[in-house]
């Protein structure tokens, strides 16, 4: 019933507004013509003939300028529709013809004709549509009625995964009046979930785009399970998140976060409990908003301004990497990568216990896909420089432990009895992190997905060293070592070794094919936009390789 006023609504709303073009149009018709009549009688009079005509043609040209601009707003508003929903496996199994009537979003379709995404694809987006986040592409196209969502064929969209990005830009999709409402709220709640940048200088107790993320993000761990996880009960309501796209276009949850939207909070709890299907109700975002808050407060403290943070807090930009650490502790992602904004690599290091450290180099979400607001450098394989980890890792194990030698296959111990080694992912994983591992111990893609307080719970009060070392995977590396080894390698990879990494700055004239001439120092590689997969394979296997080489050699 509620979804049947809100369907009528929004026609009533699209009929007033088509009417009061109409009436805009009638009036400035009028204007125009008497205008014009006025103009005509005092040139026949003889009265002004010349000022009189550029008066007219200016006052033609205005209207006809604010007619357009009128009109092409309420085009944008009038006509919307909203589409509907259509599970990913089903748009398999439509004809070519009725796949004309549908657009997916954050994800591409080989048989779709529109992919409203930042993902890399082979067909680049109109410069009109294109924005970091994919909520952001699907709101410039509702912006500038394109064809894709509005009066075209297109009735229906889909998307092949559940995440913020991906929600709001399905919701903007299939209530557009309420998506041009809130253009920028669902824009920032975009960013802050794809890319998890919480902005630090504000107010996070008062910006509401977090509250919308941390709502998003209660529902699904409370209804299904985290990002990346499985059903364990039906493996295959899991593929392409079916289930939680069941759940998330409901008109009861879609009601509950457009009152969200309007920072209507009991209101939302409200509507929610109205839906007995669901498991929890009262989506329980209020926790972790209070955990990002305290975290956010951490950071800010931890990037602070006097000469001790600033070692705690580098920034390299020529090679695209922010160094923090040692923070006392694990903190959220939103507050974490707040502190990194405008670069891509990330080295964090947490402490642990007197005689180590847990750290993470990660290649962040924004070189994954297109970002459209700045250039990015291409990531890097970071296998090599796992193996010099590991190589340190046992010499200053070693030394920590007062013996010589490592264990089998380059692991480690680092007390506790269990071995140790630095692993990563391959540069195309969406979130490639570096980091030391209990050998037979692998962390999985939901546990790398996931918050570092919530990957190292063992990071707490222990009754002693050992016992912390048991459970958490510590690196006896010092922490100035391993930023000097993490930003030398980095250099390399970017053929910048001859020159200090902080004395360079991000470029910002662009050479062809993301190359550059540097006096000294040969080609290096420079920061572009839109990279292929292809760019950065061949970046990995031709450039860096020969670099590595030529570096192995001089050494």
């Amino acid at each position: 019933m509620r979804a049947q006023v809100r369907a009528e609504e929004e026609e009533a709303a699209a009929e007033a507004s088509l009417v009061q073009e109409v009436i805009m149009e009638a009036a400035l018709a009028e204007v125009l013509r008497k205008r014009f009549d006025d103009g005509q009688a005092a040139r026949d009079q003889g009265q002004g003939g010349m000022a009189s005509s550029v008066i007219t043609i200016c006052c033609l040209l205005g209207a006809a300028y604010f007619w357009l601009t009128t009109k092409q707003g309420s085009r944008s508003s009038s006509t919307l529709k909203g589409l509907e929903f259509i599970p990913w496996r089903e748009i398999d199994l439509l004809s070519e013809e009725e796949r004309l009537g549908v657009v997916v979003t954050d994800c591409t379709h080989p048989g779709v004709r529109w992919c409203l995404t930042h993902h890399r694809q082979p067909k680049s987006l109109p410069p009109e549509l294109r924005s970091d986040s994919s909520t952001g592409i699907m709101l410039n196209a509702l912006k500038v009625g394109h064809e894709s969502v509005v009066g075209g064929e297109a009735s229906k969209v889909g998307c092949n995964h559940f995440d913020v990005d991906g929600f709001c830009a399905v919701f903007a999709a299939m209530r557009p009046m309420v998506a041009r409402r809130f253009d920028a709220l669902l824009r920032e709640t975009a960013m802050i979930g794809d890319f998890r940048e919480l902005e630090l200088r504000s107010d996070p107790e008062k910006n509401l785009a977090l509250k919308l993320c941390c709502w998003l993000n209660a529902l699904e761990r409370g209804e299904f399970w985290r990002p990346f996880g499985k059903n364990e009960f039906d493996a295959q309501a899991s593929v392409h998140d079916a289930d939680k796209w069941g759940l998330f276009t409901k008109p009861t949850v879609l009601d509950a976060f457009e009152a969200m939207l309007r920072g209507q909070c009991e209101a939302s709890d409200a509507r929610l409990l109205e839906d007995s299907g669901l498991n929890q109700a009262r989506a329980d975002w209020r926790s972790e908003h209070a955990r990002v808050c305290s975290d956010a407060a951490e950071m800010t403290r931890a990037v602070g301004s006097d000469a001790k943070n600033k070692r705690r807090f580098e920034r390299f930009e020529d090679v695209g990497l922010v160094a923090l650490g040692p923070l006392e502790r694990p903190v959220h992602y939103y507050a974490l990568f707040g502190a990194t904004k405008g670069l891509d690599v990330v080295l964090t290091m947490i402490r642990a216990g007197e005689k180590g450290v847990v750290a993470e180099v990660e290649q962040k979400y924004t070189t994954f896909v297109d970002l459209e607001s700045r250039p990015t450098l291409p990531r890097v394989d970071l296998t090599a420089l796992a193996r010099q980890l590991d190589d340190l890792e046992q010499a200053y194990s070693s030394m920590a432990e007062g013996k010589a030698g490592g264990m089998a296959g380059g692991a480690t111990s680092g007390g506790g009895g269990k071995a140790r080694r630095w692993v990563a992912e391959r540069p195309v994983d969406s979130g490639p992190l570096l980091r030391l591992e209990f050998q037979g111990q692998p962390l999985s893609k939901a546990a790398r997905y996931g918050h570092p307080h919530e990957r190292y719970p063992g990071l707490g009060p222990r009754e002693s060293e050992e016992a912390l070392l048991a459970e958490v995977p510590v690196s006896r590396i010092p922490p100035e070592v391993l930023k000097l080894t993490v930003v030398a390698y980095l250099d390399q990879a970017y053929g910048r070794s001859g020159t200090p990494s902080s004395a360079v700055p991000v470029e910002a004239a662009l050479g062809a094919g993301g190359v550059e001439r540097s006096p000294g120092s040969g080609l290096r590689t420079v920061p572009k936009k839109g990279w292929t997969w292809a760019e950065v394979r061949e970046f990995n296997e031709v450039c860096f390789k020969k670099r590595l080489m030529a570096g192995a050699a001089t050494s």
